[in-house]
């Protein structure tokens, strides 16, 4: 019970995250909203409910999604170029 009060807790933080990265990387914070169960899916709404603490359904699964796009070290430029 305490393990899952923790987890818990750790996903509605990362969720509250997500909804304030949301104007700088509004696809990415959708993806990872909706992967979360998150109803809004990170479109731009009231700031009371979308940060509220407590807003995801409670037993949400949650889908594997990468908070942030993955370099591609290959495809980076040679440096001096």
């Amino acid at each position: 019970d305490r393990l899952a009060a923790i987890l818990t807790q750790c996903v509605e933080a990362i969720r509250i995250a997500n909804h304030l990265r949301g104007p700088i990387m509004p696809t990415r914070t959708g993806e990872v909203l909706a992967a979360m169960g998150d109803a809004t899916g990170g479109r731009p709404g009231s700031w009371e409910t979308s940060l509220g603490w407590g807003m995801l359904p409670e037993g949400a699964a949650i889908a594997r999604v990468a908070p942030f796009p993955r370099l591609n070290l290959d495809q980076t430029p040679a440096a001096g170029t």
